[in-house]
């Protein structure tokens, strides 16, 4: 989507184990607001809301490899430039 939008991809940088943690914390924060709200129980577990069910989800998924976060560093794609993938150089070995 990036290369059909015109824009070169520079890097990628996984930073999957920096935020899975942020998942176990909003769990947690979770748990304990559902014990001492009443209205935080009321909007969590009402049917409409079902979010709260994907968050064991998005745990797993992390812990699994199954779901990646990843940074990508884009530039704005050079007329007559053949795409790139990520990791490969732009610039050109001294002669």
């Amino acid at each position: 989507m990036a290369i059909a939008a015109g824009f070169a991809i520079d890097s990628y940088e996984d930073v999957s184990r920096r935020v899975a943690r942020t998942w176990t914390i909003c769990a947690r924060r979770l748990v304990k607001a559902l014990l001492v709200d009443r209205e935080t129980r009321r909007l969590a577990l009402g049917a409409r809301n079902r979010f709260v069910l994907s968050i064991p989800r998005l745990i797993l998924a992390y812990r699994t490899g199954a779901m990646r976060y990843g940074i990508f560093t884009l530039s704005k794609a050079r007329e007559n430039a053949a795409p790139r993938e990520p990791g490969t150089s732009t610039q050109q070995e001294p002669a």
